[in-house]
């Protein structure tokens, strides 16, 4: 099971880096599902949702 989590952080990383929040919050939250409490996703999710909430703070409709 800590190869499937490790696994899915790393796809949630390089969507991460790719600015693919989405999908990095989903990687995160389920290698979570795989291994509750895991440090790396959970760092990984925080991070991620902070950036999309960012990203959705700097669009402007006009």
């Amino acid at each position: 099971m800590r190869d499937i989590a490790a696994k899915l952080v790393h796809k949630g990383e390089q969507a991460f880096a790719e600015q693919n929040y989405s999908a990095a919050i989903a990687n995160a939250r389920a290698a979570l599902e795989v291994k509750p409490g895991d440090a790396q996703a959970n760092k990984l999710l925080r991070e991620a949702e902070q950036a999309q909430q960012k990203a959705m703070n700097s669009i402007s409709i006009q």
